[in-house]
C-alpha cells in the first residue's frame, strides 16, 4: 500500500525517540529483563511480536547435566535467525536450594568485550551485537557454580534477533530456560 508524504513524516516523528532508545540498549539492557519467573524480558522494549518460548534459535553449550559446586564452566551462547543483522542477549540465573533457603546462583564472567557481567547476570555489549556469520551471533563466557550448594540452578536467557533499523519493530525475542543440578561431587 502506498503511503502519502504526510503519513511517512508522522511515522518518522513517532519512531525517532524510540530509535534513540533502541540504539542505546545493547550496552544498557536492564539487568533483570532475562525472563525469569515474575521478571520482564526483551519484549518490554521489542514489542512487535510475542517472545518465542524455548526457542530453538537460542543454543547454550557447555552447561553440564550436573555441575559441581564451586567449579567454573565455559559456556557458548548462539542466536541463529533468518534476517538477523544485529543481536543481543541477557542471561540470569536463579538458585533453588534443596535446603529450602535462598542461595546464590553463582557468578557469570565475561570472556571478552562482547559481554558484560553485573548484578548476577550477563548481557551482550555493543561490540557483541554484530554477527560473525550471516544470521548467527555467538558469545562466550563462564559461569562459576555457587559454592557449597546442593540444588538446582535455572538459567533464563532472553535474546533479540534484530533487523538493525534502530526501532523496536521487526525484531524477534527468543527465550530459553535451562536447569542444571548442582552438587558437591
Amino acid at each position: 500500500m502506498a503511503r502519502g508524504p504526510g503519513r511517512a513524516a508522522c511515522a518518522v516523528a513517532v519512531f525517532l525517540p524510540m530509535a534513540a532508545t533502541a540504539q542505546a540498549m545493547p550496552g544498557a539492557v536492564p539487568w533483570d529483563h532475562y525472563g525469569g519467573p515474575g521478571r520482564p524480558d526483551c519484549t518490554a522494549c521489542h514489542f512487535d511480536a510475542e517472545a518465542i518460548a524455548q526457542s530453538p534459535a537460542l543454543r547454550l553449550e557447555g552447561l553440564p547435566e550436573r555441575a559441581v559446586s564451586g567449579n567454573t564452566y565455559e559456556l557458548a551462547l548462539s542466536l541463529k535467525a533468518d534476517g538477523l543483522l544485529t543481536a543481543g542477549f541477557l542471561i540470569g540465573a536463579e538458585a533453588h536450594a534443596s535446603q529450602g533457603r535462598d542461595a546464590s546462583a553463582g557468578d557469570f564472567l565475561s570472556a571478552d568485550n562482547r559481554t558484560q557481567a553485573g548484578e548476577g547476570a550477563l548481557r551482550s555489549t555493543a561490540e557483541g551485537a554484530r554477527p560473525a556469520a550471516r544470521g548467527v551471533t555467538e558469545w562466550r563466557f563462564s559461569w562459576h557454580a555457587p559454592e557449597n550448594f546442593v540444588g538446582t540452578v535455572t538459567m533464563h536467557i532472553a535474546g533479540v534477533a534484530a533487523n538493525d533499523d534502530l526501532s523496536p519493530l521487526g525484531d524477534r525475542v527468543h527465550l530459553l530456560h535451562k536447569t542444571v543440578a548442582v552438587g558437591t561431587e
